[in-house]
C-alpha cells in the first residue's frame, strides 16, 4: 500500500487541471430527456491498529481492516420538471475477493428537487458521502461500509451558509427486529475568513460498522460538535505565493452521550481539538492535537476513545479532466498503549503506537447526455458533421469483445509428489469471454466496465465463473500507466514465482498496478487481492514486482513476489490456546525474488543474409525464497535457486533449454517442478497472428525431474473484435523473446 502511495506522488506535480474537489457536471438537460449515469470508484483502505485493535483481551479501538473492491452506481436520469429529477437505478457493492459474489446490490430510487442553485433536497437514495463531518461524528471511512443510504436529505451549498442534513433508514418499520436509523446534521455559517462549525449525529439501535464483529451496540447515541474555524488564501495577499492556496485552524468541542443497548446508567463524554492545515498546490497536510474523556461514537471513529493522541495527515486528490480523480491519503496517531504485546499486562503508560491508515480511490462517471455514447457506438453517415470540432469527431466509446479458447494438458508421467509437493495430471480446455464498453474521455485515459465469463469443457476446471470489470488506466507519462480495478494480468514472471498455468485457476486480478513500458525499463508492479478478511475467512492476497533494465544487448532482471494469507481479525481465536502459551503465528507468507543478467543478441540485424534468425537470448538468475507457516511449531523456511535459460528466435519458432538447481526452494503461487532440487527443461513455442483479430500460440515443454520426463502442452486461440485489443487475460510473455507476445507485450 506504501508502495502505491509512493508511487502516486510522482505523478501530482505533473498536472495540469488541479482542483481541491471532486469534478462535477452540468446538468442542463432540457425537462423531459432520459439519460444514462454510470459511476465508480475503486477503493482501498488499509487500517493498522498496532496491537490496540479489539482482540480477545480488552474492547480497543477498532479493527485491524482491510477493504479493497468497487462501488459500482448505474441508473437512469429523468427530469419531470424544470427543477426535479427522478433516478432509478442499481448500486452494487462488489468487494474484490469474491470468485462468484456481488454484494450489497440495491435499488436506486431518488427523488431531487431543486428550487434554487445552492439548494437541493433528496428524498429516496442519499447523495454521498458525507464530507463535511468531523471523523469523530462521522467516520469518513464509513462510505466504505455504508456505501448506501436510504432516506432523506437537505443540500445547502450558498455564500453564507453550507449544510448537510439527513435521515438514514438502516432497518424496516415492522416486524420483529427492532427499528435502526440515523439522523445528521453538518452546518457551517462563512463570513469572511471566518466559520463556525455545528454538527450533531444520533444513531438509534445502530451498530458499529468499523468494528466488525463486535457487540458496540447501542440504544440511544448522540454526537455532537461546535467550534470556529479561520481559513486564509495567502495567494489574495501575496500574488507570487499562487501555490499556497489556503491555510486553516479549527478548534471543535464534542460531547457525546451513550445509552446501552442492555440497559444500565448512561455514559456521557467530552472532548476537545485543535487542528491546523494547509492546501499547497492540492496537498493538504494536517496536524491535530485530541483530547477526550469517556467519548464514545458508535459510528464515529473509534480511535477517538482514547484519552489523547497528536494525529498527523496528509491528502490529495488529483483530477482527470471531468470524468475521473484519484485520491489518496495517510494519517498516523500516536496513541499511548493500555496492554503490552502479551496482552496480559494492562495499563502500561511507557509505551506508545503510531496508529495509521492509508487509503487511495479511483473515481470515475461517464454519461449519455451528450449523445456521444450512441453517436459512437452506431456511427451514421452524416454525424458528426465534417466541419465539427475534432474533438467531436473522435470516438470515446467503443466496445470490445476479447475472447480466448484453449487447452492445456500437463502430465507428470508417475510421479505423485515433486520435493514432498502432491502434483496429479491436469487437462484444461474451455473458453474464456470478455465483452467490454470503453470510454475514452481523454486520449490518456480509458474507463472499461463489462462482463468476464469462464465456461470450462466439463470438469476440467473447479469453476464456472461470471466476474464484473471495471478498469480505470491513465497514463501518467508516455508508457507509464497506472490501473485501478481488474489489472492486466499478464505478469512477466518467471515459472518458479508465477505458474504459467495460473491462467486457469485465476483468470481475472482485481487490485491496483504500475505498468513502465520504456525503452530502457519495463515495470510491472501490482497489488492483486484475491480474498477479504472476516472472522471465518483469512484474507489473501499478493503483491509483484517485475523489473528489466536494458542498455544495448545487455539487461538486468529483478523480480519479487509476496503472497500472504492471514489476517488479525480470521486468526485471533485459531492462534491464541491460553495464557502462558505459545501463540500461532498470526499469517502465513511466501516471499521470493529473482534477480539476473541478460543477453539479447539479433542477428539478422547485422547479417541481412539471416533475415529468419531474428534472436539469441541468455539469461541467468539467482532466486532466494522465505517461507513463513502459520504454525509456530514449523521452522520459517529460508531456500535459493540457480537457473540458466538460453533461447533463439527461428523464424518465429522459439526453442530454448533451461537448467535448474534448487535447495529448499518454496513457492505458494510458482510451478510446483520448482520444488525438485534439479531438472532440465526443454521447450518449443510459436505465435502465429491470423486474420480478423486471430492469434494462435501453441507449444509444449518437457523437464527431466527424478528419473521421469514430465510434459506439458498447450495451444491458445486468442480472438478480439476491435483492432485495438482489450487484453485481459491473455497468456503472459515469456521473459525471453517478449516482443513477440500474443499480449502485445507488457
Amino acid at each position: 500500500m506504501w508502495l502505491i502511495v509512493v508511487g502516486l506522488t510522482w505523478l501530482a506535480p505533473f498536472q495540469v487541471i488541479e482542483s481541491g474537489a471532486e469534478p462535477s457536471r452540468s446538468s442542463a438537460s432540457a425537462a423531459g430527456d432520459l439519460e444514462l449515469h454510470l459511476d465508480t470508484t475503486t477503493f482501498l483502505l488499509n487500517l493498522e491498529k498496532q496491537g490496540l485493535e479489539d482482540n480477545t483481551f480488552t474492547n480497543g479501538l477498532g479493527r485491524d481492516t482491510t477493504l479493497i473492491g468497487n462501488l459500482l452506481n448505474v441508473y437512469a436520469r429523468k427530469r419531470l420538471l424544470s427543477s426535479v429529477e427522478l433516478d432509478v437505478g442499481v448500486f452494487a457493492n462488489m468487494p474484490f475477493g469474491h470468485d462468484t459474489e456481488v454484494s450489497q446490490v440495491r435499488p436506486i430510487v431518488r427523488l431531487q428537487y431543486r428550487p434554487t442553485d445552492e439548494i437541493m433536497t433528496v428524498l429516496g437514495t442519499l447523495t454521498r458521502p458525507h464530507r463535511d463531518f468531523h471523523d469523530a461524528v462521522f467516520d469518513n471511512a464509513n462510505r466504505f461500509v455504508r456505501p448506501l443510504e436510504q432516506g432523506a436529505q437537505v443540500l445547502v451549498n450558498s455564500r453564507y451558509y453550507r449544510q448537510d442534513l439527513f435521515i438514514n433508514w438502516e432497518q424496516a418499520f415492522r416486524g420483529s427486529a427492532t427499528n435502526r436509523f440515523d439522523v445528521g446534521y453538518a452546518g457551517q455559517f462563512l463570513a469572511g475568513p471566518f466559520r463556525f462549525n455545528a454538527q450533531a449525529h444520533w444513531v438509534h439501535n445502530g451498530q458499529a460498522l468499523l468494528k466488525l464483529d463486535r457487540s458496540f451496540d447501542t440504544a440511544d447515541n448522540l454526537v455532537t460538535a461546535l467550534g470556529p474555524e479561520l481559513v486564509l488564501e495567502p495567494s489574495t495577499y501575496f500574488p507570487a505565493l499562487t501555490w499556497w492556496r489556503q491555510a486553516g485552524i479549527r478548534a471543535t468541542y464534542l460531547t457525546s452521550l451513550n445509552e446501552p443497548l442492555a440497559g444500565g446508567p448512561a455514559i456521557r463524554g467530552r472532548g476537545y481539538e485543535l487542528t491546523v492545515w494547509m492546501d499547497v498546490s492540492g496537498w493538504k497536510p494536517s496536524v491535530s492535537f485530541w483530547r477526550g474523556r469517556h467519548f464514545l461514537s458508535q459510528q464515529g471513529d473509534p480511535e477517538y476513545a482514547a484519552s489523547n493522541f497528536p494525529e498527523f495527515g496528509l491528502s490529495k486528490i488529483i483530477p482527470l479532466g471531468e470524468s475521473a480523480s484519484i485520491e489518496f491519503g495517510v494519517q498516523a496517531r500516536r496513541i499511548r498503549a493500555f496492554f503490552t504485546e502479551d496482552g496480559i499486562t494492562y495499563q502500561n503508560r511507557d509505551t506508545f503506537k503510531w496508529v495509521n491508515q492509508q487509503y487511495l480511490l479511483f473515481n470515475w462517471n461517464w454519461d449519455t447526455r451528450d449523445g456521444r455514447l450512441f453517436r459512437d457506438l452506431f456511427p451514421m453517415k452524416d454525424s458528426p458533421p465534417p466541419g465539427a470540432p475534432a474533438a467531436d469527431r473522435e470516438r470515446r466509446f467503443t466496445a470490445k469483445i476479447d475472447a480466448l479458447t484453449y487447452v492445456y494438458h500437463i502430465n507428470y508421467s508417475g510421479l505423485g509428489q515433486i520435493g514432498g509437493r502432491p502434483v496429479a495430471n491436469t487437462t484444461f480446455a474451455g473458453q474464456y469471454v470478455a465483452p467490454v464498453l470503453r470510454y475514452s474521455p481523454l486520449s490518456r485515459l480509458n474507463l472499461d466496465v463489462g462482463v468476464f465469463a469462464g465456461l470450462p469443457i466439463g470438469d476440467t476446471q473447479r469453476f464456472h465463473t461470471v466476474q464484473p470489470i471495471l478498469s480505470a488506466e491513465y497514463e501518467i507519462w508516455p508508457a507509464v500507466s497506472v490501473i485501478a480495478g481488474t489489472i492486466k494480468r499478464n505478469h512477466p514472471f518467471v515459472d518458479a514465482l508465477f505458474n504459467d498455468a495460473s491462467l486457469f485457476s485465476r483468470p481475472i486480478e482485481q487490485g491496483f498496478q504500475l505498468l513502465v513500458n520504456r525503452e530502457h525499463y519495463q515495470q510491472d508492479l501490482f497489488i492483486n487481492w484475491n480474498q477479504l478478511e472476516t472472522f471465518q475467512k483469512a484474507e489473501r492476497f499478493d503483491v509483484g514486482y517485475a523489473g528489466r533494465v536494458s542498455a544495448g544487448v545487455l539487461s538486468f532482471n529483478g523480480q519479487v513476489y509476496w503472497t500472504h494469507s492471514g489476517g488479525a481479525q480470521y486468526s485471533e481465536s485459531r492462534t491464541f490456546f491460553g495464557a502462558g502459551l505459545p501463540r500461532d503465528r498470526p499469517a502465513s507468507n511466501n516471499f521470493l525474488t529473482a534477480f539476473g543478467p541478460q543477453l539479447t543478441f539479433q542477428p539478422n540485424r547485422y547479417w541481412s543474409a539471416l533475415s529468419w534468425f531474428k534472436e539469441i537470448d541468455v539469461m541467468a538468475l539467482y532466486l532466494t525464497s522465505q517461507h513463513e507457516p502459520t504454525q509456530s511449531g514449523l521452522p520459517i523456511e529460508r531456500g535459493r535457486g540457480y537457473q540458466l535459460t538460453a533461447g533463439v528466435n527461428l523464424d518465429g519458432w522459439r526453442p530454448y533449454v533451461t537448467f535448474w538447481r534448487g535447495e529448499r526452494f518454496v513457492n505458494d503461487q510458482g510451478d510446483p517442478a520448482y520444488y525438485a532440487g534439479n531438472f532440465t527443461e526443454f521447450g518449443l513455442l510459436k505465435d502465429v497472428a491470423l486474420p480478423a483479430g486471430f492469434s494462435l500460440r501453441i507449444g509444449g515443454f518437457g523437464r527431466t525431474i527424478d528419473g521421469r520426463v514430465t510434459h506439458t502442452e498447450y495451444a491458445l486461440l486468442n480472438w478480439s473484435w476491435d483492432q485495438s485489443p482489450w487484453r485481459g487475460f491473455c497468456l503472459r510473455p515469456t521473459l525471453l523473446h517478449r516482443n513477440e507476445s500474443s499480449c502485445n507485450g507488457f
